[in-house]
């Protein structure tokens, strides 16, 4: 398929819907759960730790996994882009917190893996409009791997299969690094 120069249409500018708004408000009204679990100390510390580093090590795998659909919606992509870079800020703010750390970083280390993995979902996603004029789908879907996708109605390519590799990878080296 020939290369095309992308146009405003590839991005969509609608506002949020029900659905969108909800999924924003649950992952911050889960975040400031987090933090008045710990300023309060209403649990052992070394619980909230578990909580807080299983959380952030897989809101990136949902978000690409569950809402990549959603985030053609450039609001909704903004909104997560705005989240992100507030929790890479928290990061750096906590990032000393002893009651946090494991033998390879923090509870907190998942918060710096949102911010690159949705610039290079973007990216990806751009690079398969221009090229092969069609959306970027991913290998997990609704928990579940598979080639086929219902909505779209095709198999992924070799691209998109690489593409949701180096994604997942992403994520995983930023939870460790």
């Amino acid at each position: 398929m020939k290369s095309r120069p992308l146009t405003k249409k590839d991005f969509k500018f609608k506002n949020l819907t029900k659905t969108e708004t909800t999924i924003v408000l649950a992952h911050l009204l889960v975040s400031l759960t987090f933090w008045t679990i710990y300023k309060f100390d209403l649990i052992p510390t070394e619980n909230l730790k578990a909580w807080v580093s299983g959380y952030y090590f897989l809101v990136p795998f949902a978000v690409i996994g569950l809402f990549f659909r959603y985030l053609r919606n450039f609001k909704f992509y903004l909104a997560w882009l705005i989240i992100s870079i507030g929790q890479l800020t928290v990061y750096f703010m906590v990032d000393g917190l002893t009651d946090f750390f494991y033998p390879r970083g923090t509870a907190f280390s998942g918060l710096k893996a949102l911010l690159p993995t949705l610039i290079l979902f973007q990216l990806f996603r751009v690079i398969l409009l221009k090229t092969q004029g069609r959306e970027l789908i991913v290998t997990m879907r609704r928990g579940r791997f598979t080639m086929w996708e219902e909505e779209d109605n095709r198999n992924m390519t070799w691209v998109e299969v690489m593409f949701s590799l180096l994604l997942g990878g992403t994520i995983v080296i930023f939870n460790v690094v």
